[in-house]
């Protein structure tokens, strides 16, 4: 799992792929299926970098991962995205409530 999280190579594909879904979701309905598609995609992405933060920080260490400047980016851009999606698991999860 290492090798795959820390391939750079694998990550661009992962980080490209994610900013074509963000751009294309400003072109369809919310409530189009096709809407609901593409926000399952871009969630599926923000756990494949939750994945990436966590493997990398257990193999090098918080001390080494958050030295890097562009960890500390991408970092930050998961705990933002996190919030979106709990409520998005929590509204597509019968019978589990937050609130």
């Amino acid at each position: 799992m290492k090798k795959i999280f820390t391939n750079n190579v694998f990550l661009l594909v992962i980080i490209s792929i994610n900013a074509l879904l963000i751009f294309l979701q400003g072109f369809f309905n919310p409530d189009e299926p096709a809407a609901k598609t593409l926000e399952l995609l871009d969630h599926f992405c923000t756990l494949i970098f939750v994945i990436e933060a966590s493997v990398k920080i257990s193999a090098w260490g918080a001390k080494v991962y958050f030295k890097d400047a562009w960890n500390v980016f991408d970092f930050i851009l998961i705990v933002i995205a996190i919030p979106s999606l709990i409520v998005w698991l929590t509204k597509n999860t019968k019978g589990f409530k937050v609130f």
